[in-house]
């Protein structure tokens, strides 16, 4: 960890010296303020400490007991950017590739927020709908949260049975895709991705190790990893 003047640590993470006077400002005046990624990751740099630290007060890279980051008023809480909105994750629901990726965009809600303790990875936030995982708790119209599943094995490591995750399946060489939450299980020839449902008509989907293409030509890929899941209670 390394001490610095608030003036030092924001020139040498955004190139101008009032980026944590910003910050401190807004948080005293208790005015909702929401710093971009880039700023937060640049800040953590210059500190020798992690953003999940900075946004949460934890992380892979904890302050020594006694030590303090900066001086000036404590931030509770600081939220960076909604997660970058991925598309609709209904079963069952294939569509023309076209439509698939020109989605109607959904505006993402300011309670919908990147999980900080995996911010060194992409994060994406997708739309649940129907009810192919209600009995996990992923309702319809929920926001889900997810990890890039690439960004997130090359850094911690294995998806684990057990974990939800977001799965693209394609079909007639990609002319339609669908995208849906499903439960992760492997075994030593093959992988499930099981649906938590209550409704019977979602069925898991079986994938064989050694193909990517089943015999009905489709494809399926696991692009995210689930990490939380949010509700707008607030709507009327």
């Amino acid at each position: 960890m390394v001490k610095k003047t608030p003036a030092s640590a924001s020139e040498e993470a955004t190139g101008k010296p009032d980026a944590i006077r910003k910050i401190y400002n807004k948080a005293r005046e208790g005015v909702p303020f929401h710093p971009r990624m880039d700023t937060l990751k640049g800040l953590a740099k210059a500190l020798h400490t992690s953003v999940a630290w900075l946004t949460e007060g934890d992380g892979p890279e904890d302050i020594a007991p006694g030590e303090v980051l900066l001086t000036g008023p404590t931030i509770e809480r600081t939220l960076a950017e909604p997660p970058k909105y991925a598309g609709k994750v209904q079963a069952g629901m294939f569509i023309a590739t076209d439509d698939y990726f020109n989605q109607d965009f959904e505006g993402v809600p300011e309670f919908v927020l990147p999980v900080a303790k995996y911010g060194k990875v992409r994060q994406y936030t997708w739309r649940a709908r129907g009810d192919s995982m209600n009995a996990a708790g992923i309702m319809d119209g929920m926001w889900i949260v997810g990890a890039d599943a690439a960004d997130y094995i090359d850094t911690y490591g294995d998806i684990e049975s057990g974990d939800l995750v977001v799965v693209e399946r394609s079909r007639h060489q990609g002319a339609e895709r669908e995208l849906t939450v499903k439960q992760v299980h492997f075994y030593r020839d093959r992988y499930e991705l099981r649906p938590a449902s209550t409704n019977p008509e979602h069925q898991p989907i079986v994938v064989k190790h050694d193909h990517e293409v089943d015999a009905d030509g489709v494809e399926v890929k696991i692009i995210g990893v689930v990490l939380t899941a949010y509700a707008n209670l607030h709507r009327r």
